[in-house]
């Protein structure tokens, strides 16, 4: 047990009256003991400048007076602050030297533990298989002295590597081998009961991890261990996040603080500090995130943590990264990569490569993103780490996805369910099965994407997990809109708002106004859809969620856009635009040169129609967004075919035709196909424009899009233009056509 700041205080009182006592009699000996007693304290405290003193003053006594025993003693607790320091290299080079002298005087016992703690800090560096082979050989000498103590210890840090690694079967078996062997041992087993919790919430066996995890708080109350109690809330807490619940995750991290401020756990106050601006970062609160990280940054800074600083420094970015803010967010990406990257920490290199690739995603810049994302799949290959490698794959996907290679993505996200099956990570599966879904519907095959969808929110209602949940409800109401079904588009958006506002999650609430505005807008209800519209700008801009907030001005935009609003509709774009700009967001900035040049087109004002549309082209191309030039192809296509330059239109229709057969856009194979054959009626080939709109029906009716209606309405153009006896006869030429 930790002790509390007063217990410190008495403590650290009656040392000093030791060390005086003894240097007034000469004892070396009593004196290098008391000082290493006082580093311990201070270390306890936090405090690891005034530890590093007390036992280098030790050292020295220890040193003078011959005292091997009293140096290794020192060496160890010198090598133990470097590591509590992340300076991994100094902790290293002090445990060898203790290993060393251990090792000269045969003592077992001394060598397990300087071997437990080296493969602790290779643990910490996630480097897994040098860890995992220290602790073997911990192990080994452990059970030849039959040090019972030691044997626990090695066989759970086992555990912890494999459980580091996303190996959670053997996770699970090493932690319940310690427990086994320390059964009565009521300290030990209350760490390792937390050490089982976090094994199960990892699998997402939620009901599983808050078991341990309770058995774990009621052992700490039971043996009145204060900081073993703010570590139970934490871990519940963190359990409740996962689930969605982020209000009880809340309160159990409140508690959590609570105790460890009364009792001076600065390590607690700042892990709780950390994990409170996760749950108001989950629930779109980013300004109260930004500054409880900040405190735990400050915290970090403080007592010279400096994994906790990179950490902090991660946490920050992600903050930016969410409220749209990109340079920002990679500004403290970057800081925690050159952190992680000093220490040695392999495991925080990959997921600061990571994030930075996100960061790239977001804003479009889709190269960088890949060139991160492999960085991070390196690394966690390299280390054995399964989590890290699913993960990576299936961000490539997405990036994969966002460029428009869908079958590029569907192998991504293929790869990355396997691993996560292996090694039982639900929580991945789900997140792939989601993202499967998403490529479907960008193919236009909407079935298939709500079967994907289906998959995902059944593991996430086993789960519990209710953040993820109004995540997929959002994504099937947006399918069930494309599949022009808007009774079930409203009843699954008004669902996923419903779960929003019940757990207090704003960004969620934003996101349902806005879907639940699209719905409206589809119906043609323009004036709902201005008013959920309007709603979801107040929340983003409450939030200071810049980049929703852009998205909320485009829905605007288009929504006058639909009525006619011109002048309106180009306003709203053009601050779309601007945010884009300023935040980075490369793919907003297409997007929005895209809408502006579909508004120049409604106006006639081709030339401008077209300015807008090579632009947004330049960039697609630019960025490798497949899907991004072939719409620029088609949006070119209509420009063209309203200006009566039907070859070049035809020339447009083609490429985007050529893209969406590549990369698989059934959907867009379709809507290429039906814009041709507008052109050859414009062009007086009634025959071939009639098989290209039975082509395009086809694709559309397999797909149930309500597109076939507009197919419908070409073909119904078609019979006016050529007269009921003329149609006929074609359809007595087609009749017999395989």
């Amino acid at each position: 047990m930790r002790g509390t700041m007063k217990e410190h205080e008495s403590q650290l009182e009656a040392l000093q009256k030791a060390v005086a006592d003894a240097e007034k009699a000469g004892d070396a000996a009593r004196i290098a003991k008391s000082y290493h007693k006082i580093g311990i304290v201070h270390q306890k405290r936090y405090d690891y400048d005034k530890a590093l003193w007390a036992f280098q003053k030790s050292l020295e006594t220890a040193e003078r007076a011959g005292d091997i025993a009293g140096v290794a003693k020192n060496y160890h607790g010198i090598g133990v602050i470097y590591q509590k320091r992340s300076e991994y290299d100094r902790a290293l080079d002090y445990f060898h030297k203790a290993l060393d002298l251990a090792e000269k005087k045969c003592d077992g016992y001394d060598s397990a533990r300087s071997l437990n703690q080296i493969g602790i800090v290779h643990q910490k560096r996630s480097d897994y298989a040098r860890a995992i082979d220290f602790f073997h050989k911990s192990l080994d000498i452990a059970e030849k002295t039959g040090d019972t103590d030691m044997i626990s210890v090695c066989t759970q840090n086992i555990g912890i590597v494999y459980q580091k690694r996303g190996e959670y079967s053997k996770a699970l078996e090493y932690s319940l081998k310690a427990l086994a062997i320390k059964e009565n041992d009521e300290d030990k087993v209350l760490r390792i009961y937390g050490q089982l919790g976090l094994i199960y919430k990892l699998k997402g066996d939620y009901d599983g991890a808050l078991d341990y995890t309770h058995k774990a708080l009621e052992l700490a109350e039971r043996t009145g261990d204060v900081a073993g109690i703010a570590t139970g809330y934490n871990q519940i807490g963190i359990i409740c996040q996962s689930r969605g619940d982020q209000g009880r995750a809340h309160e159990f991290h409140i508690k959590a603080l609570q105790i460890a401020e009364k009792i001076g756990d600065l390590g607690e106050v700042s892990k709780s500090y950390h994990q409170i601006g996760i749950v108001h970062e989950k629930r779109g609160d980013y300004d109260s995130a930004h500054e409880y990280h900040l405190k735990a940054l400050e915290i970090a800074e403080k007592i010279g943590d400096l994994a906790e600083v990179a950490m902090s420094y991660h946490q920050i970015g992600v903050v930016h990264q969410k409220r749209g803010d990109y340079g920002k967010a990679l500004e403290f990406s970057q800081k925690a990569l050159k952190v992680f990257e000093d220490i040695g920490d392999l495991a925080g290199t990959a997921m600061s490569c990571y994030q930075i690739g996100v960061v790239y995603q977001k804003s479009g810049d889709y190269d960088q993103a890949l060139e991160f994302h492999q960085r991070a799949l390196g690394i966690s290959e390299k280390t054995g780490d399964s989590v890290g490698v699913s993960k990576s794959y299936n961000q490539i996907g997405i990036v994969h996805e966002k460029r428009g290679d869908y079958g590029w993505a569907l192998d991504y996200f293929q790869q990355s369910i396997e691993i996560a099956e292996k090694i039982g990570d639900m929580d991945m599966v789900s997140v792939c099965y989601q993202n499967i879904g998403i490529v479907h519907e960008k193919k236009g095959d909407y079935d298939s994407a709500l079967d994907y969808c289906r998959r995902s929110l059944h593991i996430r209602e086993k789960s519990e997990d209710s953040y993820r949940a109004l995540r997929i409800y959002g994504q099937m109401g947006l399918l069930y809109k494309l599949k022009g079904e808007h009774n079930k588009a409203l009843e699954y958006t008004s669902k996923a708002l419903e779960i929003a506002e019940r757990v207090g999650d704003f960004a969620g609430v934003a996101m349902s106004y806005n879907q639940i505005g699209m719905v409206h807008e589809n119906r043609g209800d323009h004036g709902k859809a201005l008013d959920f519209y309007q709603k979801a700008l107040e929340i983003s801009k409450r939030i200071g969620d810049v980049a929703e907030v852009s998205k909320s001005y485009h829905q605007i935009g288009i929504v006058y856009q639909d009525r006619g609003d011109y002048a309106d509709a180009l306003e709203f774009f053009r601050m779309a635009l601007e945010i884009s700009e300023r935040i980075g967001d490369i793919s907003g900035i297409s997007k929005s040169y895209h809408q502006m040049g579909m508004v120049h087109e409604n106006k006639g004002d081709h030339e401008k129609a077209l300015d807008f549309h090579q632009r947004a082209f330049a960039i697609a191309e630019k960025i490798g967004d497949i899907a991004g030039v072939a719409k620029s192809y088609h949006q070119m296509g209509i420009v063209y075919q309203n200006r009566e330059d039907y070859d070049v239109a035809l020339e447009f229709y083609q490429k985007a035709l050529e893209i969406a057969k590549k990369v698989g856009d059934i959907a867009g194979v379709a809507s290429s196909i039906g814009m041709i054959g507008k052109v050859m009626q414009n062009k007086k080939n009634f025959k071939d424009a009639f098989i290209d709109f039975l082509i395009s029906l086809d694709i559309f009716e397999k797909l149930g899009s309500p597109n076939v209606n507009t197919v419908h309405g070409f073909i119904t153009e078609l019979t006016r233009e050529m007269g009921d006896e003329d149609f006929n006869k074609l359809l007595d030429e087609l009749k017999d056509r395989p």
